[in-house]
């Protein structure tokens, strides 16, 4: 007979909520109680101290914080030396449209080789 998948959950969880035995079945002794105990603090101690270790590294923490904004000042006045090299660009690329446009262009050459010979 198979049991549907809530059964199964739920012996799990009643399981997990009853005092832990052995694997034979018989109840921890006294004695195995107060190990399981005596585990139990001890790592509640270890978890103290990693709390306490984890407010010393706030410090190391707060520095990074500070250091992050001077990065993003230099950042930002690179971006702005690149905004002003790419409108400059423009503005020459304008300039050179504006004169390949003048009906005087196609004659540029001409005309400065004429100046050349009569001078």
């Amino acid at each position: 007979m198979k049991r549907d998948s809530a059964e199964v959950k739920e012996e799990r969880i009643d399981s997990g909520l009853k005092r832990p035995k052995k694997l034979d079945g018989k109840p921890y002794t006294n004695s195995e109680r107060e190990w399981q105990d005596i585990q139990l603090q001890r790592a509640s101690v270890l978890k103290d101290k990693q709390d306490n270790k984890a407010e010393d590294y706030d410090l190391v923490y707060e520095n990074a914080v500070q250091f992050i904004p001077d990065v993003s000042e230099e950042m930002k006045e690179q971006i702005e030396i690149d905004e002003l090299i790419e409108k400059e660009e423009e503005r020459i690329q304008s300039i050179e449209e504006t004169k390949k446009s003048l009906p005087v262009y196609k004659f540029k050459q001409e005309l400065i080789d004429s100046i050349k010979a009569n001078q």
